[in-house]
């Protein structure tokens, strides 16, 4: 439990804190236990991190400063299945090098693939013998180059509740389903969520290269209401001036 209470007491020590919809805001005070113990506030304000993903002209530099332009780009970023405890999952890392072969088999020179993993999972896959699948490039913040993807994929991350924001193309490629949700939990199911979802390569290769084909307002309207460009701004404009037109200001309860 110190890892729980570790955090716990973090948010407690804080003035505020900052959630971007209703339902983030409650399972979070719920969940760490923060009612009759925090004396802060919580803010219902986009997050500034996401700012980038209203930025056309920096999506533009970033893909003709890596020769991306004409390609179509794929950014993978999928939820870590070790722990604090066992380090790492040396069976994950397996299933994944082998579908990054398979996968790599099929793309074609007009696709890349870009691989965002956790450090211990990544320095175990020699992303030298792939042709199509690279990872991250260093030099930009990962929000900064995920701006450029055309497609996200994922698992159980909350990387998509970001990246929605975009209105492009979210697919998720839960291969280990099963075994995941039999020793973790998540807050809503799989089902609850719009997007396109696949189990294998073959079918992963057809939602990267097909148009979207869901709808998400009703997605973007519960969990991303207050993301824009303007999202550092509105929250400095709270927290420094007390201008709270474009966002949210409530003590968390008792």
């Amino acid at each position: 439990y110190y890892t729980l209470a570790n955090i716990q007491k973090n948010f407690v020590m804080s003035d505020y804190l900052l959630y971007p919809n209703e339902y983030t805001a409650k399972h979070m005070i719920e969940d760490y236990m923060l009612q009759n113990i925090s004396r802060g506030k919580y803010i219902l304000s986009g997050y500034p991190r996401n700012e980038i993903f209203f930025d056309s002209s920096q999506r533009e530099c970033v893909k003709t400063e890596l020769e991306l332009d004409g390609k179509r780009i794929y950014a993978y970023l999928p939820t870590y299945r070790g722990s604090h405890r066992d380090g790492k999952n040396q069976r994950n890392t397996t299933y994944l090098t082998y579908y990054l072969y398979e996968l790599d088999a099929k793309l074609t020179d007009s696709e890349v693939f870009y691989v965002n993993l956790h450090p211990l999972a990544q320095k175990d896959i020699d992303f030298r013998e792939f042709k199509h699948i690279r990872v991250f490039p260093p030099q930009y913040e990962v929000y900064e180059f995920l701006n450029a993807a055309d497609v996200l994929v994922t698992d159980y991350s909350s990387v998509f509740f970001d990246y929605a924001v975009t209105k492009r193309k979210i697919v998720l490629f839960p291969y280990d389903e099963e075994e995941y949700l039999s020793s973790r939990g998540m807050y809503m199911t799989l089902d609850d969520l719009p997007f396109s979802r696949v189990y294998n390569i073959s079918d992963l290769i057809l939602e990267l290269r097909g148009e979207k084909n869901y709808d998400d307002s009703q997605f973007l309207k519960e969990f991303c209401p207050y993301d824009s460009a303007n999202a550092s701004k509105y929250l400095c404009d709270a927290v420094v001036l007390g201008n709270l037109e474009r966002v949210r200001v409530d003590n968390i309860p008792n």
